[in-house]
């Protein structure tokens, strides 16, 4: 079996995972990263024994290089992305396939009969506790679906890591805003939604939301309600607070990733840690985000339909944009 090469572009936090992962798949080689600092895509690439640059579209061109991994951020999705597209390379992209409608419909366009496999990556499902209420849901246990809510905050860290490039919604709350989605088959009708901005400009992020709070409707009736925020305490114990509440006729499911069963006491603190995620154990990246990735190979080697489609990461990114627009004018907005 001949490995498929992979390129990361984007050596930050995410991306740095992504190329710990395929440094060690089965049928993977880690060919290449890239970052725009040189000295960052270097240190990563002697750390995982492969090579760094700081050209991305030099790294795309490349005849031996099979798959495009994108981890820039949110905002810089496009240029890669469709750089990679015009290579005819296998694609992912790291969620959110775009943060502005313009550039969701601009990678939608340039990827119309596109004959090689594009992903667009939402971890949450990976995670069986989502592929289980996503099939529960599916096969009618729980009757007809009559609302949902959830929760997806965080502590400020991810405000530091983020929102300089990135937007709350569109970066977080699109996790949830995808899972609804596709638990219920069904496209967003409406949304009411509900922002503020009050710590984020005091930390130095004054065009950054502190908090949403969303009401959806979708096309088949179905209510659901978003909660999100990394505006919690610095010192929350848990790195991600997130929950699910699915409310049917036959009956109901919730989710809790916050405490995942794997809490740490000391003298000094209290942490409620990762072991879902992209947890690390015996030197080795394992959990959902391994599951995600392998699953794309397999996709590609396989000639198999990825999880989360173009259509898909197009379909909520749209829904999440359409929410800030909400806030923007402080009335329902139409989604479809």
């Amino acid at each position: 079996m001949t490995p498929l090469k992979v390129a990361v572009i984007g050596c930050g936090f995410f991306g740095s995972m992504h190329a710990e992962i395929y440094s060690n798949m089965s049928g993977v080689t880690l060919a290449a990263v890239v970052d725009v600092s040189l000295d960052r895509a270097k240190e990563l690439a002697a750390r995982l024994n492969t090579e760094g640059f700081d050209d991305a579209d030099a790294v795309i061109e490349r005849d031996d290089i099979d798959i495009i991994d994108v981890c820039v951020p949110d905002s810089l999705h496009t240029g890669i992305v469709l750089k990679a597209l015009s290579c005819k390379k296998h694609i992912l992209i790291e969620k959110p396939l775009a943060d502005t409608l313009e550039n969701a419909e601009a990678i939608l366009k340039a990827a119309e009969n596109y004959p090689k496999k594009l992903m667009v990556a939402h971890i949450c499902r990976f995670d069986i506790r989502y592929v289980k209420a996503y099939e529960a849901i599916r096969n009618g246990e729980l009757g007809e679906i009559i609302y949902i809510s959830s929760k997806r905050n965080s502590p400020t860290l991810g405000a530091h890591r983020y929102a300089k490039q990135c937007k709350l919604i569109t970066h977080s709350g699109v996790h949830d805003m995808d899972l609804i989605r596709w638990f219920l088959g069904c496209e967003y009708k409406s949304v009411y939604a509900v922002g503020r901005k009050v710590r984020m400009v005091k930390e130095g992020y004054a065009d950054a939301l502190d908090s949403i709070q969303a009401v959806y409707t979708f096309e088949n009736g179905v209510t659901y309600s978003l909660e999100n925020t990394w505006a919690l305490p610095d010192k929350y114990p848990s790195y991600i607070d997130a929950t699910i509440n699915i409310v049917g006729t036959k009956g109901q499911i919730q989710i809790d990733m916050g405490n995942q069963g794997y809490n740490i006491y000391t003298n000094d603190t209290c942490v409620i840690d990762d072991v879902s995620y992209w947890p690390e154990a015996l030197g080795v990246r394992l959990g959902d985000l391994r599951t995600e990735l392998e699953h794309f190979v397999d996709c590609v080697r396989n000639d198999k339909p990825p999880r989360c489609s173009l259509r898909d990461g197009y379909e909520v990114a749209y829904a999440a944009v359409k929410t800030l627009e909400s806030i923007d004018r402080g009335e329902i907005v139409k989604i479809r």
